[in-house]
């Protein structure tokens, strides 16, 4: 997705940057790096309480190609974004927090959106488009896969047949292991592609 700031420059946003690495192929393919299994990991269910861990997160999430600035903390209260993280929760949102020894280290979110007022990655109204970012300290040791992963479980749970994503076309990364995770594109514009997968 895209947006412009003060200055008219186009800066890409990427409301699902997970950084995976850090993981390996055993058994279901997931394995926590030896920094991680050192400490103490939970998986808690988001409240309306984690609105601004919500904010710092999906500030995280915001992707800049290489060599360009990344914009102000404020950007992400743009109308075009701000609606990711109003009003959190909503009855209909759903989250999941990361912890690491007791601090909270990253977040899955998901918000369902409508035909009037679409997200960027919106595909219809029962398909919740989802979000993830990870503190920087904590990327590359596979705690984005590992969340992602128990977060879709539960949407699943929750009887979602489908997600939806928006993923810049310049994050090839990205695209190529959602990919890996059974994400197809279902539509893209010159910036970025839609894609949608099963929980």
């Amino acid at each position: 997705m895209i947006f412009k700031h003060a200055k008219d420059k186009i800066v890409c946003i990427i409301v699902e940057r997970i950084v995976f690495n850090g993981y390996s192929s055993e058994e279901n393919g997931l394995k926590w790096s030896d920094d991680v299994m050192s400490g103490k990991v939970k998986f808690r269910e988001a409240t309306a309480e984690d609105s601004d861990f919500l904010r710092d997160m999906f500030y995280e999430a915001v992707f800049v190609p290489e060599g360009e600035e990344k914009p102000p903390f404020d950007v992400i209260d743009e109308p075009v974004l701000q609606k990711y993280t109003y009003n959190w929760m909503l009855p209909t949102d759903m989250g999941l927090v990361v912890e690491l020894d007791g601090e909270p280290v990253g977040m899955f979110w998901a918000r369902l959106f409508s035909v009037e007022a679409p997200g960027y990655g919106y595909v219809d109204d029962h398909t919740p488009e989802v979000s993830m970012a990870i503190k920087p300290e904590w990327q590359g040791q596979g705690i984005g896969k590992v969340l992602m992963v128990q977060a879709l479980n539960a949407l699943r749970e929750q009887g979602h047949a489908k997600v939806s994503l928006s993923v810049s076309k310049a994050n090839k990364r990205a695209v190529g292991l959602y990919r890996s995770m059974g994400f197809t594109i279902v539509s893209e514009n010159q910036e970025d592609y839609v894609m949608v997968g099963e929980p």
